[in-house]
């Protein structure tokens, strides 16, 4: 499923399980797995496990997402990442597996503490990562 105002770039695959929301990123090369223990003769039923990329998320070229992983509103997943589980809102992760690399702004920008954006909005810190302060 992909939502509305999606950018998907070139060479990729969504399968089955995968739901994309509005307003999300996609660069090139993306990798949707939607199969954790692949085989070609399997023995045992196969078991779909559902991947969300939440509203406003931006997927960095190259990278891999495992299936049954959440990747929450506005994170941000730098190039050539294999996110292994899920990604907490307005957090950027990178790296083999993806780990926390900081948090951005709905705009885009990195955000540092006490996370104020340049563009004005303001973020409280809680146990899941970031929230907007409204």
């Amino acid at each position: 499923v992909v939502g509305d105002h999606v950018t998907i770039k070139h060479h990729v695959a969504v399968f089955n399980g995968v739901k994309i929301e509005n307003d999300v990123f996609v660069g090139s090369n993306v990798a949707f797995i939607n199969d954790r223990r692949p085989r070609s003769n399997r023995e045992d039923q196969w078991v779909l496990e559902k991947t969300l990329v939440s509203k406003g998320a931006t997927v960095g070229s190259n990278s891999s997402i495992l299936c049954g992983v959440t990747i929450g509103e506005y994170a941000v997943i730098g190039a050539g990442s294999v996110v292994t589980k899920d990604v907490p809102a307005y957090t950027i992760v990178c790296g083999n597996p993806a780990r926390n690399n900081g948090y951005a702004c709905r705009c885009g920008q990195r955000l540092k503490s006490p996370y104020k954006c340049a563009c004005g909005k303001k973020y409280i810190e809680n146990d899941q990562g970031l929230d907007i302060d409204e």
